[in-house]
């Protein structure tokens, strides 16, 4: 590795939790498969940082590495996503990231809101809202258009609107 490792552990502490959270909320709240996937998605970046083109953004490229890992996991593993009673089970049993979360009740109407979504619309809600990424950012990681993400996120936004309205009574 011809780059410093120094410099790769900046955008290690500086990204490994929101990489950890976006892997963490699409598949289903399984702490240990998200430590895993996270780990494994900082291990093959690392083993390619010398590829990473540092006038592009770090954000999208480390995003687009835990993104591919994540269709890879699926695609061997076949999994859906966690029902929503399990993941609620899941997160009561996480302690720290409860710890984080100031409403419980919030997060179970947003995983509620979130599982109605396509995949896609899922996709770019958490990496924009959760992540806080960029449309351009997003477009790269998923290897889509800038105007489909926006897209995406309209509809997802327009879903979740009517959704949450219903939770308002």
């Amino acid at each position: 590795m011809s780059r410093p490792l120094k410099s790769f552990l900046g955008y290690y502490n500086t990204y490994f939790k929101k990489v950890y959270q976006y892997i963490f909320f699409r598949i289903g709240y399984d702490t240990q498969l998200a430590e895993d996937l996270t780990s494994e998605t900082f291990l093959k970046a690392i083993e390619h940082f010398d590829d990473f083109d540092e006038t592009k953004s770090f954000n999208a490229w480390i995003y687009r590495i835990a993104h591919n890992l994540l269709v890879d996991h699926y695609k061997r593993s076949k999994i859906e996503t966690t029902p929503l009673e399990n993941a609620e089970n899941d997160v009561k049993e996480e302690a720290a990231f409860a710890a984080e979360i100031d409403r419980k009740s919030l997060l179970k109407k947003i995983h509620f809101a979130l599982e109605k979504l396509p995949q896609q619309q899922k996709d770019v809600v958490i990496l924009k809202y959760v992540n806080e990424l960029d449309t351009k950012e997003i477009a790269h990681s998923l290897d889509m258009e800038e105007s489909h993400v926006r897209v995406l996120l309209s509809r997802a936004t327009q879903t979740l609107n009517k959704q949450f309205s219903f939770f308002k009574d």
